[in-house]
Protein backbone atom coordinates (compact mmCIF):
# COMPACT_ATOMS: atom_id res chain seq x y z
CA UNK A 1 0.00 0.00 0.00
CA UNK A 2 1.07 3.28 -0.51
CA UNK A 3 -0.20 6.84 0.57
CA UNK A 4 -3.93 7.35 2.24
CA UNK A 5 -6.29 4.93 2.90
CA UNK A 6 -10.05 5.61 3.22
CA UNK A 7 -9.83 5.08 7.41
CA UNK A 8 -7.63 8.15 7.34
CA UNK A 9 -9.17 10.41 4.66
CA UNK A 10 -12.41 9.65 6.51
CA UNK A 11 -11.00 11.66 9.43
CA UNK A 12 -9.92 14.49 6.89
CA UNK A 13 -13.50 15.68 5.96
CA UNK A 14 -11.93 18.44 3.94
CA UNK A 15 -11.09 16.14 1.28
CA UNK A 16 -13.79 14.90 -0.86
CA UNK A 17 -12.28 11.45 -2.17
CA UNK A 18 -13.49 8.46 -4.53
CA UNK A 19 -12.43 4.69 -4.72
CA UNK A 20 -11.99 2.33 -7.69
CA UNK A 21 -11.25 -1.55 -8.05
CA UNK A 22 -9.86 -3.50 -10.60
CA UNK A 23 -8.65 -6.68 -11.08
CA UNK A 24 -6.09 -7.15 -13.63
CA UNK A 25 -3.60 -9.58 -14.43
CA UNK A 26 0.29 -9.00 -13.34
CA UNK A 27 1.41 -10.16 -17.25
CA UNK A 28 -0.73 -10.96 -20.66
CA UNK A 29 -3.10 -13.67 -20.09
CA UNK A 30 -1.73 -15.80 -22.93
CA UNK A 31 1.74 -15.79 -21.54
CA UNK A 32 1.75 -18.92 -18.53
CA UNK A 33 1.67 -18.22 -14.86
CA UNK A 34 -0.28 -15.27 -15.18
CA UNK A 35 -2.01 -13.86 -11.81
CA UNK A 36 -4.69 -11.43 -11.14
CA UNK A 37 -3.72 -8.59 -8.94
CA UNK A 38 -6.41 -7.10 -6.34
CA UNK A 39 -5.80 -3.07 -6.89
CA UNK A 40 -7.78 -0.25 -5.36
CA UNK A 41 -7.14 2.99 -6.30
CA UNK A 42 -8.08 6.25 -4.15
CA UNK A 43 -8.35 10.05 -5.59
CA UNK A 44 -9.48 13.40 -4.80
CA UNK A 45 -12.97 13.67 -6.35
CA UNK A 46 -12.52 17.60 -7.38
CA UNK A 47 -9.60 17.40 -9.14
CA UNK A 48 -8.26 13.64 -9.64
CA UNK A 49 -4.93 13.78 -7.61
CA UNK A 50 -3.99 10.18 -6.74
CA UNK A 51 -4.11 9.95 -2.86
CA UNK A 52 -3.38 6.26 -2.39
CA UNK A 53 -3.09 2.63 -3.22
CA UNK A 54 -3.58 -0.95 -1.88
CA UNK A 55 -2.83 -4.09 -3.60
CA UNK A 56 -2.51 -7.95 -3.15
CA UNK A 57 -1.68 -10.49 -5.17
CA UNK A 58 1.10 -13.30 -6.07
CA UNK A 59 3.24 -11.15 -8.75
CA UNK A 60 4.27 -7.71 -9.82
CA UNK A 61 2.28 -5.78 -6.99
CA UNK A 62 4.89 -4.19 -5.67
CA UNK A 63 6.09 -2.59 -9.02
CA UNK A 64 2.60 -0.93 -9.64
CA UNK A 65 2.30 0.27 -6.08
CA UNK A 66 6.17 1.80 -7.00
CA UNK A 67 4.32 3.56 -9.33
CA UNK A 68 1.34 5.27 -7.33
CA UNK A 69 4.37 5.85 -4.67
CA UNK A 70 5.63 7.70 -7.18
CA UNK A 71 2.67 9.79 -8.75
CA UNK A 72 1.59 10.78 -5.35
CA UNK A 73 4.96 12.25 -4.45
CA UNK A 74 4.60 14.47 -8.44
CA UNK A 75 0.71 15.61 -7.45
CA UNK A 76 -0.11 13.00 -10.27
CA UNK A 77 -3.89 12.90 -10.80
CA UNK A 78 -5.68 9.54 -12.35
CA UNK A 79 -5.01 11.43 -16.06
CA UNK A 80 -1.87 11.15 -15.63
CA UNK A 81 -1.99 7.65 -14.51
CA UNK A 82 -4.11 6.17 -17.36
CA UNK A 83 -1.39 7.81 -19.71
CA UNK A 84 1.60 6.38 -17.83
CA UNK A 85 4.28 4.39 -20.06
CA UNK A 86 5.15 1.40 -18.32
CA UNK A 87 7.72 -1.36 -19.00
CA UNK A 88 5.54 -3.86 -21.32
CA UNK A 89 7.27 -7.72 -22.34
CA UNK A 90 4.87 -10.26 -22.11
CA UNK A 91 5.97 -12.01 -19.08
CA UNK A 92 6.44 -8.65 -17.14
CA UNK A 93 2.86 -7.10 -17.91
CA UNK A 94 0.61 -6.20 -20.84
CA UNK A 95 0.48 -2.88 -23.34
CA UNK A 96 -2.28 -1.86 -20.74
CA UNK A 97 -0.87 -1.92 -17.64
CA UNK A 98 -2.64 -2.78 -14.14
CA UNK A 99 -1.66 1.23 -13.44
CA UNK A 100 -2.88 2.16 -16.62
CA UNK A 101 -6.46 0.11 -15.98
CA UNK A 102 -7.36 1.35 -12.82
CA UNK A 103 -6.21 5.09 -14.04
CA UNK A 104 -8.97 4.59 -16.77
CA UNK A 105 -11.59 3.52 -15.08
CA UNK A 106 -11.45 6.32 -12.20
CA UNK A 107 -10.71 8.76 -15.47
CA UNK A 108 -13.57 7.95 -16.97
CA UNK A 109 -15.79 8.51 -13.51
CA UNK A 110 -13.96 12.51 -13.59
CA UNK A 111 -14.79 12.78 -17.04
CA UNK A 112 -18.75 12.24 -16.46
CA UNK A 113 -18.34 9.18 -19.28
CA UNK A 114 -19.15 6.90 -16.17
CA UNK A 115 -20.92 6.60 -12.98
CA UNK A 116 -19.77 3.98 -10.21
CA UNK A 117 -21.74 2.69 -7.59
CA UNK A 118 -19.74 0.30 -4.59
CA UNK A 119 -20.69 -2.69 -3.16
CA UNK A 120 -21.81 -1.33 -0.03
CA UNK A 121 -24.31 0.97 -1.72
CA UNK A 122 -25.19 -2.66 -3.88
CA UNK A 123 -29.08 -2.27 -4.52
CA UNK A 124 -29.38 0.59 -2.27
CA UNK A 125 -32.46 2.88 -2.89
CA UNK A 126 -34.63 0.89 -4.64
CA UNK A 127 -31.98 0.03 -7.19
CA UNK A 128 -31.82 -2.92 -9.57
CA UNK A 129 -28.72 -5.16 -9.67
CA UNK A 130 -27.73 -6.42 -12.76
CA UNK A 131 -25.21 -9.59 -13.55
CA UNK A 132 -24.28 -9.79 -17.27
CA UNK A 133 -22.22 -12.35 -16.83
CA UNK A 134 -22.71 -15.55 -18.62
CA UNK A 135 -24.82 -18.52 -17.09
CA UNK A 136 -22.24 -20.70 -15.71
CA UNK A 137 -20.35 -17.85 -14.33
CA UNK A 138 -23.47 -17.12 -12.38
CA UNK A 139 -24.01 -20.60 -11.27
CA UNK A 140 -20.34 -20.73 -9.54
CA UNK A 141 -20.34 -17.26 -7.71
CA UNK A 142 -24.07 -16.14 -7.70
CA UNK A 143 -24.65 -12.53 -6.69
CA UNK A 144 -27.53 -11.51 -3.93
CA UNK A 145 -30.67 -9.80 -5.24
CA UNK A 146 -28.85 -9.56 -8.71
CA UNK A 147 -30.94 -10.01 -12.07
CA UNK A 148 -29.46 -12.18 -14.95
CA UNK A 149 -29.04 -11.10 -18.44
CA UNK A 150 -25.73 -11.69 -20.11
CA UNK A 151 -24.57 -9.05 -21.83
CA UNK A 152 -25.11 -9.99 -25.53
CA UNK A 153 -28.81 -10.30 -24.93
CA UNK A 154 -29.91 -6.97 -23.16
CA UNK A 155 -30.90 -5.00 -26.28
CA UNK A 156 -33.15 -8.06 -26.96
CA UNK A 157 -34.30 -8.08 -23.63
CA UNK A 158 -34.09 -4.33 -22.07
CA UNK A 159 -38.12 -4.61 -21.36
CA UNK A 160 -36.86 -6.46 -18.32
CA UNK A 161 -35.48 -3.80 -16.83
CA UNK A 162 -37.09 -0.32 -15.15
CA UNK A 163 -36.61 3.31 -16.73
CA UNK A 164 -37.08 4.53 -13.65
CA UNK A 165 -35.08 3.56 -11.33
CA UNK A 166 -31.19 3.18 -11.08
CA UNK A 167 -29.39 -0.17 -11.79
CA UNK A 168 -26.23 -1.18 -10.80
CA UNK A 169 -24.40 -3.58 -13.76
CA UNK A 170 -21.77 -5.78 -12.55
CA UNK A 171 -19.71 -8.98 -14.04
CA UNK A 172 -16.67 -10.59 -13.37
CA UNK A 173 -14.32 -7.82 -13.22
CA UNK A 174 -15.97 -4.91 -14.69
CA UNK A 175 -15.11 -4.59 -18.17
CA UNK A 176 -18.75 -6.13 -19.56
CA UNK A 177 -20.76 -4.29 -17.35
CA UNK A 178 -18.94 -1.24 -18.61
CA UNK A 179 -20.19 -2.05 -21.41
CA UNK A 180 -23.35 -2.64 -20.47
CA UNK A 181 -23.84 0.68 -18.42
CA UNK A 182 -22.64 2.76 -21.52
CA UNK A 183 -25.35 0.55 -24.00
CA UNK A 184 -27.97 0.87 -20.94
CA UNK A 185 -27.68 4.55 -21.01
CA UNK A 186 -27.79 5.24 -24.74
CA UNK A 187 -30.99 3.59 -24.35
CA UNK A 188 -32.78 5.89 -21.57
CA UNK A 189 -31.31 3.90 -18.87
CA UNK A 190 -29.83 5.35 -15.50
CA UNK A 191 -27.07 2.58 -15.32
CA UNK A 192 -23.99 2.94 -12.60
CA UNK A 193 -21.14 0.63 -12.95
CA UNK A 194 -20.34 -1.72 -9.64
CA UNK A 195 -16.71 -1.11 -9.20
CA UNK A 196 -14.63 -4.09 -9.91
CA UNK A 197 -17.25 -6.56 -10.26
CA UNK A 198 -18.14 -9.64 -8.79
CA UNK A 199 -14.29 -10.19 -7.89
CA UNK A 200 -14.38 -7.73 -5.73
CA UNK A 201 -17.97 -8.69 -4.03
CA UNK A 202 -16.26 -12.36 -3.50
CA UNK A 203 -13.23 -11.16 -1.86
CA UNK A 204 -15.72 -8.59 0.37
CA UNK A 205 -17.89 -11.97 1.34
CA UNK A 206 -14.36 -13.80 2.08
CA UNK A 207 -13.82 -11.36 4.65
CA UNK A 208 -17.17 -11.29 6.25
CA UNK A 209 -18.05 -13.65 9.20
CA UNK A 210 -21.47 -14.49 7.20
CA UNK A 211 -21.68 -15.82 3.34
CA UNK A 212 -23.48 -12.71 1.92
CA UNK A 213 -25.19 -14.79 -0.79
CA UNK A 214 -27.38 -16.99 1.32
CA UNK A 215 -28.59 -20.47 0.20
CA UNK A 216 -32.00 -19.16 -0.52
CA UNK A 217 -29.92 -16.70 -3.44
CA UNK A 218 -28.24 -19.80 -4.73
CA UNK A 219 -31.65 -21.96 -4.99
CA UNK A 220 -33.27 -18.93 -7.12
CA UNK A 221 -30.49 -18.63 -9.27
CA UNK A 222 -30.36 -22.62 -9.75
CA UNK A 223 -34.47 -21.81 -10.93
CA UNK A 224 -33.74 -18.78 -13.03
CA UNK A 225 -30.44 -20.97 -14.67
CA UNK A 226 -32.98 -23.84 -15.28
CA UNK A 227 -35.77 -21.59 -16.72
CA UNK A 228 -33.39 -20.14 -19.43
CA UNK A 229 -32.59 -23.60 -20.21
CA UNK A 230 -36.31 -24.95 -20.74
CA UNK A 231 -36.95 -21.48 -22.26
CA UNK A 232 -34.49 -22.42 -25.01
CA UNK A 233 -34.73 -25.89 -25.63
CA UNK A 234 -38.12 -27.88 -23.95
CA UNK A 235 -41.24 -27.25 -25.81
CA UNK A 236 -42.48 -30.52 -26.06
CA UNK A 237 -45.22 -31.06 -28.75
CA UNK A 238 -46.46 -27.56 -28.17
CA UNK A 239 -45.58 -24.65 -29.95
CA UNK A 240 -47.63 -22.62 -27.50
CA UNK A 241 -45.76 -23.45 -24.19
CA UNK A 242 -42.88 -22.35 -26.06
CA UNK A 243 -44.52 -19.17 -26.92
CA UNK A 244 -45.28 -18.57 -23.17
CA UNK A 245 -42.05 -19.91 -21.90
CA UNK A 246 -40.44 -17.22 -24.19
CA UNK A 247 -42.66 -14.00 -23.33
CA UNK A 248 -43.16 -14.39 -19.67
CA UNK A 249 -40.85 -11.80 -18.23
CA UNK A 250 -40.92 -12.54 -14.54
CA UNK A 251 -40.35 -16.46 -14.17
CA UNK A 252 -40.31 -16.06 -10.26
CA UNK A 253 -44.08 -16.63 -9.84
CA UNK A 254 -43.18 -20.24 -11.07
CA UNK A 255 -40.61 -20.21 -8.37
CA UNK A 256 -42.59 -22.70 -5.93
CA UNK A 257 -44.08 -24.94 -8.83
CA UNK A 258 -41.72 -27.91 -9.05
CA UNK A 259 -40.09 -27.34 -13.02
CA UNK A 260 -41.70 -30.36 -13.99
CA UNK A 261 -45.43 -29.10 -13.49
CA UNK A 262 -44.15 -25.89 -15.37
CA UNK A 263 -45.32 -27.36 -19.17
CA UNK A 264 -47.98 -28.76 -17.22
CA UNK A 265 -49.53 -25.26 -16.18
CA UNK A 266 -49.18 -23.65 -19.25
CA UNK A 267 -51.01 -26.15 -21.02
CA UNK A 268 -53.73 -26.18 -18.49
CA UNK A 269 -54.20 -22.56 -19.30
CA UNK A 270 -56.99 -21.33 -20.88
CA UNK A 271 -56.92 -18.57 -23.16
CA UNK A 272 -59.49 -15.62 -22.62
CA UNK A 273 -60.45 -12.52 -24.92
CA UNK A 274 -60.84 -9.39 -23.56
CA UNK A 275 -62.03 -6.15 -24.56
CA UNK A 276 -60.91 -2.48 -24.39
CA UNK A 277 -62.08 -1.05 -20.77
CA UNK A 278 -62.89 -4.28 -19.62
CA UNK A 279 -62.00 -5.02 -16.03
CA UNK A 280 -60.28 -8.41 -15.58
CA UNK A 281 -59.64 -9.10 -11.87
CA UNK A 282 -61.24 -7.20 -8.77
CA UNK A 283 -59.31 -8.96 -5.49
CA UNK A 284 -61.59 -10.59 -3.83
CA UNK A 285 -63.79 -11.17 -6.21
CA UNK A 286 -62.55 -12.78 -9.18
CA UNK A 287 -58.88 -13.24 -7.42
CA UNK A 288 -58.35 -16.92 -7.93
CA UNK A 289 -56.89 -17.50 -10.98
CA UNK A 290 -53.74 -16.93 -12.35
CA UNK A 291 -53.14 -14.76 -15.54
CA UNK A 292 -50.11 -13.81 -18.04
CA UNK A 293 -50.77 -11.73 -20.92
CA UNK A 294 -50.29 -12.40 -24.26
CA UNK A 295 -51.49 -9.64 -25.86
CA UNK A 296 -52.60 -6.23 -25.07
CA UNK A 297 -52.03 -3.90 -22.12
CA UNK A 298 -53.83 -3.11 -18.73
CA UNK A 299 -53.64 -1.14 -15.51
CA UNK A 300 -53.59 -1.92 -11.84
CA UNK A 301 -55.92 0.38 -9.83
CA UNK A 302 -55.96 0.00 -5.57
CA UNK A 303 -57.83 1.65 -2.96
CA UNK A 304 -55.55 3.40 -0.51
CA UNK A 305 -55.15 2.33 2.74
CA UNK A 306 -56.65 5.74 4.59
CA UNK A 307 -59.15 6.70 1.63
CA UNK A 308 -61.67 5.66 -1.04
CA UNK A 309 -59.54 6.82 -3.95
CA UNK A 310 -58.39 4.30 -6.95
CA UNK A 311 -54.87 4.86 -7.72
CA UNK A 312 -52.63 3.47 -10.64
CA UNK A 313 -49.94 1.37 -9.57
CA UNK A 314 -48.79 -0.40 -12.13
CA UNK A 315 -49.30 -0.69 -15.93
CA UNK A 316 -48.88 -4.11 -17.77
CA UNK A 317 -47.57 -5.08 -21.00
CA UNK A 318 -47.29 -8.48 -22.74
CA UNK A 319 -45.49 -11.05 -21.16
CA UNK A 320 -46.14 -9.26 -17.61
CA UNK A 321 -48.47 -11.70 -15.27
CA UNK A 322 -50.94 -10.56 -12.02
CA UNK A 323 -53.48 -12.84 -9.95
CA UNK A 324 -53.86 -14.61 -7.17
CA UNK A 325 -50.20 -16.01 -6.82
CA UNK A 326 -48.52 -13.40 -8.44
CA UNK A 327 -50.00 -9.73 -7.44
CA UNK A 328 -48.42 -6.64 -8.67
CA UNK A 329 -49.37 -5.12 -5.69
CA UNK A 330 -47.66 -6.65 -3.44
CA UNK A 331 -50.94 -8.47 -2.00
CA UNK A 332 -52.67 -5.59 -0.76
CA UNK A 333 -56.38 -5.44 -0.51
CA UNK A 334 -59.08 -3.72 -3.12
CA UNK A 335 -57.14 -3.97 -5.95
CA UNK A 336 -58.32 -4.40 -9.63
CA UNK A 337 -57.05 -4.83 -13.34
CA UNK A 338 -58.59 -2.96 -16.18
CA UNK A 339 -57.34 -3.96 -19.70
CA UNK A 340 -56.26 -0.10 -22.46
CA UNK A 341 -56.57 -2.81 -25.18
CA UNK A 342 -58.51 -5.34 -26.55
CA UNK A 343 -56.40 -8.62 -25.50
CA UNK A 344 -55.86 -11.63 -24.66
CA UNK A 345 -55.02 -13.51 -21.82
CA UNK A 346 -54.13 -16.52 -20.42
CA UNK A 347 -55.86 -18.36 -17.25
CA UNK A 348 -55.21 -20.96 -14.86
CA UNK A 349 -57.15 -21.87 -12.18
CA UNK A 350 -56.18 -21.90 -8.61
CA UNK A 351 -57.03 -25.21 -7.77
CA UNK A 352 -55.06 -26.38 -10.97
CA UNK A 353 -52.03 -24.38 -9.48
CA UNK A 354 -52.06 -25.92 -5.87
CA UNK A 355 -52.60 -29.18 -7.28
CA UNK A 356 -49.67 -28.65 -9.30
CA UNK A 357 -47.51 -27.22 -6.23
CA UNK A 358 -48.00 -30.47 -4.45
CA UNK A 359 -47.87 -33.27 -6.68
CA UNK A 360 -44.45 -34.05 -8.40
CA UNK A 361 -44.57 -35.38 -12.08
CA UNK A 362 -40.90 -36.31 -11.99
CA UNK A 363 -39.58 -39.16 -9.24
CA UNK A 364 -37.11 -37.59 -6.68
CA UNK A 365 -34.85 -40.08 -4.44
CA UNK A 366 -33.25 -39.17 -1.16
CA UNK A 367 -29.69 -39.15 -0.14
CA UNK A 368 -30.32 -42.46 1.79
CA UNK A 369 -31.93 -44.49 -2.03
CA UNK A 370 -29.36 -42.38 -4.45
CA UNK A 371 -26.61 -44.21 -2.56
CA UNK A 372 -28.55 -47.70 -2.49
CA UNK A 373 -29.04 -47.31 -6.37
CA UNK A 374 -25.78 -46.33 -7.16
CA UNK A 375 -24.59 -49.33 -5.35
CA UNK A 376 -26.92 -51.39 -7.69
CA UNK A 377 -25.53 -49.91 -10.66
CA UNK A 378 -27.24 -47.07 -11.01
CA UNK A 379 -25.07 -43.59 -12.32
CA UNK A 380 -25.10 -40.59 -11.09
CA UNK A 381 -25.44 -37.74 -13.84
CA UNK A 382 -24.00 -33.78 -12.47
CA UNK A 383 -25.62 -31.17 -14.70
CA UNK A 384 -23.60 -28.37 -12.82
CA UNK A 385 -21.33 -25.92 -14.85
CA UNK A 386 -17.67 -27.33 -15.19
CA UNK A 387 -17.25 -23.79 -12.46
CA UNK A 388 -19.58 -25.29 -9.90
CA UNK A 389 -18.22 -29.34 -9.94
CA UNK A 390 -15.10 -27.41 -9.30
CA UNK A 391 -15.81 -25.40 -6.14
CA UNK A 392 -17.87 -28.81 -4.43
CA UNK A 393 -16.44 -31.72 -7.20
CA UNK A 394 -18.26 -35.52 -6.67
CA UNK A 395 -15.96 -38.42 -7.49
CA UNK A 396 -17.63 -40.75 -9.62
CA UNK A 397 -20.46 -38.91 -11.39
CA UNK A 398 -20.77 -38.23 -15.12
CA UNK A 399 -20.89 -34.20 -15.72
CA UNK A 400 -22.29 -32.97 -18.68
CA UNK A 401 -24.13 -29.18 -17.66
CA UNK A 402 -27.53 -28.88 -18.57
CA UNK A 403 -27.20 -26.41 -21.22
CA UNK A 404 -25.13 -28.99 -23.13
CA UNK A 405 -27.30 -31.68 -22.46
CA UNK A 406 -29.47 -32.16 -25.87
CA UNK A 407 -25.79 -32.25 -27.92
CA UNK A 408 -24.17 -35.06 -25.77
CA UNK A 409 -26.76 -37.25 -25.23
CA UNK A 410 -24.99 -40.20 -26.88
CA UNK A 411 -22.59 -39.97 -24.31
CA UNK A 412 -24.99 -41.75 -21.58
CA UNK A 413 -26.05 -45.33 -22.12
CA UNK A 414 -29.28 -45.78 -22.57
CA UNK A 415 -30.09 -49.29 -20.57
CA UNK A 416 -28.47 -47.45 -17.38
CA UNK A 417 -30.70 -45.49 -14.94
CA UNK A 418 -29.39 -42.07 -14.19
CA UNK A 419 -29.92 -39.75 -11.05
CA UNK A 420 -29.54 -36.36 -12.26
CA UNK A 421 -27.97 -33.59 -9.71
CA UNK A 422 -27.47 -29.73 -9.35
CA UNK A 423 -26.86 -27.79 -6.65
CA UNK A 424 -30.66 -27.63 -5.54
CA UNK A 425 -32.74 -30.40 -7.48
CA UNK A 426 -33.83 -27.35 -10.18
CA UNK A 427 -31.83 -27.93 -13.17
CA UNK A 428 -31.80 -31.48 -12.57
CA UNK A 429 -35.88 -31.84 -12.88
CA UNK A 430 -34.93 -29.95 -16.29
CA UNK A 431 -32.77 -32.52 -17.46
CA UNK A 432 -35.00 -35.58 -16.14
CA UNK A 433 -37.62 -33.91 -18.73
CA UNK A 434 -35.18 -34.12 -21.63
CA UNK A 435 -33.86 -37.19 -20.89
CA UNK A 436 -37.59 -39.03 -20.61
CA UNK A 437 -38.05 -37.12 -23.80
CA UNK A 438 -35.57 -39.32 -25.24
CA UNK A 439 -36.63 -42.84 -23.70
CA UNK A 440 -33.90 -42.57 -20.51
CA UNK A 441 -35.00 -44.33 -17.31
CA UNK A 442 -33.61 -41.21 -15.00
CA UNK A 443 -34.35 -40.03 -11.19
CA UNK A 444 -33.65 -36.59 -9.54
CA UNK A 445 -31.63 -36.24 -6.55
CA UNK A 446 -34.24 -35.02 -4.02
CA UNK A 447 -33.02 -31.21 -2.68
CA UNK A 448 -29.65 -31.30 -5.27
CA UNK A 449 -25.85 -32.09 -3.95
CA UNK A 450 -26.20 -28.97 -1.37
CA UNK A 451 -26.18 -32.19 1.45
CA UNK A 452 -24.78 -34.70 -0.11
CA UNK A 453 -21.99 -36.44 1.90
CA UNK A 454 -19.13 -35.89 -0.69
CA UNK A 455 -16.90 -37.90 1.53
CA UNK A 456 -19.05 -41.22 1.25
CA UNK A 457 -18.91 -40.74 -2.63
CA UNK A 458 -16.45 -42.94 -3.27
CA UNK A 459 -17.67 -46.24 -1.27
CA UNK A 460 -20.13 -46.57 -4.38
Amino acid sequence: MTGLNEKSLKEQVRIEYSVVYAHPTNHVGYYPGAAPIQFKLIYDKSDGRVLGAQAVGEAGVERRIDVISMAIQMHATVFDLEESELCYAPQYGAAKDPVNVIGMIAANEMRGDLSITHWNKMGSGGAVVLDVRDANEVAAHALPIAVHIPLNDIRDRQDELPKDSEIHVSCAVGSRAYNAVRLLRNLGFQANLLSGGEKTFEHLRSCASDDAVSMEHKDRMDFLLSWEVMRDTLTGENEDVEQVLAILKNPKVFYRLPLGNIVKAIRRMESVDVKSGEAVMNQGDTGDFFYIIRKGTAEVWQQGLYDNEQKLVAKLETGDHFGEEALVTGGARNASVKMTSNGNLLRLNREDFQELITQQTIEEVDIDKAHQLLSQGCKMLDVRYQEEYEESPVPGVQLIPLPELRNRLDELEPDTQYIASCLSGKRSAVAAMILKQHGFNVLVLEHGLRDWPYEMVSEF
